[in-house]
């Protein structure tokens, strides 16, 4: 449960953020989505070690597991929305969108598997 209310969260921040450095402040897709990503990766470590990493046991190798796996997925995230962006240049929040529906789910099932495993 833990996991979709921070992924809500991250949802929320990720096209809010999004919307300020785009369409607001007008800078680059690239720029942006890089900015937006870094912003996910440091908040979702934190909400994460508060909401989900209740259980201390082994905390040292949850959080490296958990930031490696983040770290690789964010950087999934960005090489798929851009090529999707790089061919369909108005197509920025749908392939935000579609990108973050794949990774989620995915997330979703590697982190169930390999970060939050008990023993």
């Amino acid at each position: 449960m833990q996991f979709i209310l921070s992924g809500g969260f991250a949802y929320v921040l990720r096209f809010g953020l999004l919307f300020v450095l785009l369409d607001l402040l007008k800078l680059s897709f690239q720029l942006s989505y890089a900015i937006v990503l870094v912003s996910l990766f440091l908040t979702g470590f934190f909400i994460n070690f508060y909401l989900v990493f209740k259980n201390k046991t082994e905390l040292k190798k949850k959080i490296i597991k958990f930031l490696i796996t983040t770290l690789i997925f964010h950087i999934i995230d960005y090489s798929i929305t851009n090529n999707i962006v790089s061919k369909f240049p108005d197509f920025e929040y749908g392939a935000v969108l579609v990108t973050t529906t794949f990774i989620f789910s995915l997330k979703f099932f590697v982190f169930k598997k390999i970060v939050f495993t008990e023993k």
